[in-house]
């Protein structure tokens, strides 16, 4: 078959290889496998570059394994490449550790971009989402967790189900910058409902009514 020959040869792309081998059985994921393992250790750095994204979408526990390695890198962008391919292929463990990282960094009062916390914004969108509304839903529990990085992700990639516990952190966060992401995450879902919500908190001398004439009127109201 040509992609036998393919994999022989190393003539191939080496992502498309990737997920075309998962698609015909184990067979074809070890050639893949082989080839992708050897190119991820190539001097050529597209070649390598190449290779250690192919890691990440074979998936395997041998691909993983090399992938979570701090061992053997070729250059001083190697380590952040094997990170970058864990986190966008969907690595549940990696993007824990990237949250774990970020989350307190966004509570400052500055804008934070580049190294992982973009690597997150580039990750899956229905696994951070996921990841954050647990980690939303977890403050509830314990009012220290640092929100403001999963507020962004909501304001990005959330939707009607996050309604409730936005409002619920508007209403009881005593941190002003999570009071402001917050409202701009239900800003985007649900704004007849924020606008409410901010004039209600007013009229009620509600401890964040201050922060909240705020943003009505960052609003326009």
């Amino acid at each position: 078959m040509l992609i036998t020959r393919q994999f022989s040869g190393l003539s191939f792309n080496l992502i498309l290889g990737a997920e075309i081998s998962k698609k015909f059985g184990i067979k074809f994921i070890e050639k893949a496998q082989k080839a992708i393992l050897e190119n991820e250790q190539s001097e050529k750095v597209l070649k390598r570059s190449e290779a250690i994204f192919a890691l990440g979408i074979l998936g395997t526990n041998t691909c993983l394994e090399r992938l979570r390695s701090k061992t053997n890198y070729l250059d001083n962008h190697h380590s952040g490449q094997r990170l970058r391919s864990l986190a966008m292929n969907g690595d549940n463990e990696t993007l824990h550790e990237i949250l774990a990282q970020n989350a307190p960094q966004a509570q400052a009062p500055m804008k934070i971009s580049g190294g992982t916390y973009s690597i997150w914004f580039n990750s899956p969108p229905a696994l951070i989402t996921d990841i954050a509304r647990s980690h939303l839903t977890n403050w509830l529990q314990n009012k220290k967790i640092p929100l403001c990085f999963c507020l962004e992700t909501i304001a990005l990639f959330g939707d009607s189900y996050d309604t409730d516990i936005l409002v619920t952190i508007i209403k009881k966060t005593e941190v002003k910058k999570e009071f402001y992401q917050a409202c701009n995450a239900l800003n985007v879902i649900n704004v007849k409902l924020l606008l409410s919500l901010l004039k209600k908190l007013i009229d009620e001398k509600h401890f964040s009514s201050h922060y909240a004439k705020r943003a009505l009127l960052s609003y326009g109201i």
